[in-house]
């Protein structure tokens, strides 16, 4: 390769193709009181005032994506997508999201499915991101698909009991 001006440097920049956007799913049976207290109308349109949270887009599901996930005591809730300079989410951004979204104080109650895949509230962190190393196939497990036919991946939020330890 021959380069008309000496000394200049080339950077590479791959830009995925993928946006990574999530559809948080739930059991009719989970959050119910939390779910109930959520205007998803008011949600989805107004501009998150904490500073955390700026850039997060959200949007509600389509009919066709409501048709595809809505199956079975399953729902879904709303997708989000993280902010452009994120090109994907680990799972304690995801945990921080629905937490924040279903005003859920305590992440314990809180983990995910997804197809084969669980992280439950013993996981730690890898830091690796979701889409990226669990979504390229959309793998259907019991009529269920992991990604929507746009690719948006669909990630059951799962709630789990928490014991009371006698004192």
């Amino acid at each position: 390769m021959t380069c008309l001006f000496d000394g200049a440097k080339l950077e590479f920049n791959v830009a995925s193709t993928t946006v990574s956007e999530f559809g948080i799913c739930f059991q009719r049976t989970a959050f119910v009181v939390e779910r109930e207290k959520l205007d998803i109308d008011a949600f989805i349109h107004r501009q998150s005032s904490s500073a955390d949270w700026s850039g997060w887009t959200r949007r509600e599901p389509s009919d066709s994506e409501r048709l595809r996930v809505n199956k079975r005591g399953r729902e879904i809730l709303y997708f989000v997508q993280p902010p452009p300079t994120e090109c994907d989410l680990t799972v304690s951004d995801l945990r921080a999201e629905v937490c924040h979204t279903l005003q859920i104080a305590d992440v314990r109650r809180i983990s995910f499915v997804a197809g084969p895949f669980y992280w439950g509230p013993d996981f730690k962190e890898d830091g690796l991101g979701l889409y990226s190393n669990y979504f390229n196939a959309d793998i259907v497990i019991d009529s269920r698909h992991m990604k929507t036919q746009r690719g948006a991946a669909l990630i059951d939020v799962i709630e789990n009991e928490l014991q009371s330890h006698p004192t």
